[in-house]
């Protein structure tokens, strides 16, 4: 695999599978590092079923870690997120290792944030994620 750049995941994309049909490619459990992506907090969307991550001093977020994300990945999974998100960076910790991750963040206005806590469920139901 060609050397690409990490991309830290903390939503609907954290499930392997519709990851994989996303990127049109396997992504195999090996390709997925747990991490905590520091300075944000994951936030329901008001009205919809997935997560937006707000800035938050001192607060951290769980997710995976994909490493080796090449130029034509990043252009398939802005797709995916649309015009609500743009690729923002930040700093992850897996295995023990800080590094410099991108991820997609909501643009500013774009999203109203819900009160809720949002959570992951490891599959993927029709459009929406069960559970969230």
């Amino acid at each position: 695999m060609t050397r690409g750049v990490r991309y830290f995941f903390y939503g609907t994309l954290m499930d392997r599978e519709l990851l994989s049909h996303v990127l049109g490619r396997r992504i195999g459990a090996r390709d997925l590092a747990a991490a905590r992506l520091f300075g944000w907090r994951r936030s329901a969307v008001h009205c919809k079923p997935y997560p937006i991550v707000l800035r938050r001093r001192g607060a951290s977020v769980r997710g995976f870690v994909v490493a080796r994300i090449r130029a034509e990945d990043s252009a398939l999974l802005s797709a995916y997120e649309g015009d609500g998100y743009m690729i923002a960076t930040g700093v992850a910790e897996s295995g023990g290792r800080r590094r410099t991750v991108r991820f997609f963040a909501a643009r500013p206005g774009a999203y109203a944030a819900s009160n809720r806590m949002w959570r992951f469920a490891a599959r993927w139901l029709g459009g929406r994620i069960a559970g969230a």
